[in-house]
């Protein structure tokens, strides 16, 4: 079975991490987070390393839904932009140990996944949708598809931003939806096939019709 597409990176959070409606609770905090100042960066930028110790691996793990998690590692370069924009480039890897959707047997898979992303200050997120509409009256339309094209750059929170956040987010989106152990196949009653999440269902009897 092939990999299926990966989810979609979803939107980044509003603009104003404090605007939140009275009784709202705060946002949870993430179960990994390596968050790092980069309000002034150097001109030459900024490597940044990390990997997850044995209790944050175990933390991530129960998040994801997976039997353990062996290796949680990323490395990645931050540059400043205009603006006060970062721009981060670098690279996730996990080694994720989930159980197999045909066999039910544990099994290791490597996630691998590019990360290019800009961050901004939250105050500048939503000004290239601003720029679309400055100036126009509650009775005039606003050209939609001009403005769902702006794709806002990511936030920089209090002037930091949380490569540890960023690095699980990435390994998620990198994960089979299917995890399939290597090389199993699924057995129905009339020989083997192919494994599918819904392989099963072909082993299921039809409806007997009513006897008449």
């Amino acid at each position: 079975m092939s990999k299926m597409s990966k989810p979609s990176r979803p939107k980044p959070p509003s603009p104003r991490a404090d605007a939140r409606p009275a009784g709202m609770p705060a946002p949870v905090a993430p179960v990994f987070s390596r968050p790092v100042e980069v309000r002034s960066l150097p001109a030459a930028g900024l490597d940044v390393r990390i990997a997850a110790e044995p209790a944050e691996r175990e933390a991530v793990a129960r998040e994801l839904g997976a039997v353990s998690v062996a290796e949680l590692s990323g490395a990645f370069s931050a540059r400043p932009g205009a603006r006060g924009q970062v721009l981060v480039h670098g690279a996730a890897r996990a080694r994720v140990v989930r159980e197999c959707v045909v066999t039910l047997e544990p099994f290791e898979e490597t996630v691998e996944e590019k990360i290019d992303l800009v961050f901004a200050p939250a105050p500048d997120r939503a000004a290239a949708h601003g720029r679309l509409t400055t100036g126009r009256s509650e009775h005039e339309d606003v050209d939609l598809a001009a403005l769902s094209s702006v794709d806002p750059p990511d936030p920089i929170v209090d002037g930091r931003i949380d490569f540890g956040a960023l690095l699980v987010e990435f390994v998620t989106l990198g994960l089979d939806p299917y995890p399939r152990k290597p090389g199993a196949v699924f057995r129905g009653g009339d020989g083997e096939g192919e494994a599918s999440p819904f392989g099963a269902l072909g082993g299921l009897a039809a409806p007997r019709a009513p006897e008449e």
